[in-house]
């Protein structure tokens, strides 16, 4: 029995859409790129939706980044958009962001695996690179065993400030390092609320791909993000960024948004 999918735009309640497309169509977008943030694409049913945001000239496209963002509690911020509309810039790419359930590791996993799946049938996955920020980049580390054992390679891979281990909250008070003490308080509640086992693989996690690790010198995240960089091989780098606290994408500094462009193009050659 064949399940025919229709093609159909569907209003939600948010002022959001829901849109079927397939991975083609995506690329040769036939909506308005201005208003893609809008819309929720679905690829497949069971898989999570994605949004996609577009550079400013498709012509000089580079890039196609695969992005799990952080928790919005955790980065203090209500919305990715401004964060995504640097980070095409970042990368002169379109990026792809996964809308998911931050419980469902397989359904993550597998929408990895689908997207990756389908850019190599269209022969694009030099082009296809694999980013995340915060507890984002922290189930990339988490699922790792998955992706290499279904020889899922992205080329390159970017991680901004992942949450590691936690143990920076042993004595949190002497290490607030300047940032703002919400933002604390909400990184302290997302370590309470996992597993210790969860923690435990991704501090043990050997990357081997070629990795980027991007992080603020004023980030309470800081020790543990080095602890596990040392435990890499040379196919890890670490980038440290001054006056940074956790979060800092979604800082419009037109300075720190200069040095970020530069160190992710020096690491994309």
């Amino acid at each position: 029995m064949f399940r025919v999918k229709l093609k159909m735009v569907i209003q939600m309640k948010d002022s959001t859409y829901k849109l079927i497309r397939s991975i083609p169509e995506i690329l040769h977008p036939s909506i308005s790129k201005k208003n893609i943030s809008l819309y929720e694409i679905i690829i497949d049913e069971e898989l999570f939706p994605i949004r996609v945001y577009y550079p400013k000239k498709m012509s000089e496209l580079t890039n196609i980044v695969l992005f799990l963002k952080g928790n919005n509690k955790v980065t203090d911020t209500n919305s990715y958009s401004d964060c995504f509309k640097n980070l095409t810039n970042y990368f002169d790419s379109l990026i792809l962001s996964i809308e998911y359930n931050e419980e469902d590791y397989n359904k993550i996993f597998n929408t990895i695996k689908y997207i990756y799946k389908e850019f190599e049938k269209i022969n694009k996955l030099n082009d296809l690179l694999l980013a995340a920020d915060s507890t984002g980049a922290s189930l990339i580390l988490y699922i790792n065993d998955l992706l290499e054992k279904d020889n899922i390679n992205f080329k390159k891979t970017c991680l901004f400030y992942p949450c590691i281990n936690g143990n920076y909250f042993k004595d949190k008070f002497l290490k607030t390092n300047g940032l703002d003490l919400l933002t604390i308080i909400n990184l302290e509640d997302y370590y309470k609320d996992k597993d210790i086992s969860y923690f435990e693989k991704i501090k043990n996690v050997k990357y081997k791909n070629d990795l980027l690790l991007l992080v603020g010198r004023m980030d309470p995240l800081l020790e543990e993000i080095q602890e596990f960089y040392k435990k890499q091989d040379d196919n890890v780098n670490i980038q440290l960024l001054d006056f940074c606290g956790h979060g800092f994408l979604n800082d419009n500094d037109p300075d720190l948004i200069n040095d970020l462009k530069k160190i992710i193009i020096k690491f994309l050659k």
